[in-house]
């Protein structure tokens, strides 16, 4: 084992930095096979999301405040991204800028992924992400 990386899925900032280091691009996934697709989904036990709804919905609120707020400041996404990832000014300024519209997940796109996972195997069983979704 070498530690070569043969091939990766990543988001920014961490494709570009790729990218500036001399790795290509060998399948845009994110951007062209399902647009508006979650780059980052927050799981919980439904126990604890039972036991606490009140810090669940306090969470998931500043989330989606914090998404609408950097969706409207791009100098402030940056700057916030500089210090969260630890990236240099360099690759931040280059990165794909996320957008944060809708400030919330999206049942349908999570749906549409499910039937692509299936239909690539990466899941063996489709199953209605509904029910694992907290809509406060």
């Amino acid at each position: 084992m070498r530690g070569t990386v043969y091939a990766a899925v990543t988001g920014e900032p961490f494709l570009t930095a790729a990218k500036q280091s001399g790795l290509q691009v060998a399948m845009p996934v994110y951007s062209s096979v399902l647009p508006g697709a979650p780059q980052l989904v927050y799981v919980s036990t439904r126990k604890y999301v039972s036991d606490h709804s009140s810090i669940v919905k306090g969470f998931a609120d500043s989330i989606a405040e914090a998404n609408t707020a950097l969706s409207r400041d791009p100098a402030e996404l940056k700057k916030v991204a500089i210090t969260s990832t630890n990236s240099t000014s360099s690759v931040i300024n280059s990165i794909i800028l996320p957008v944060f519209t809708p400030p919330t997940v999206q049942i349908a796109t999570l749906k549409d992924m499910e039937q692509l996972m299936v239909k690539y195997g990466v899941l063996t069983n489709a199953f209605d992400p509904t029910p694992n979704i907290f809509a406060g």
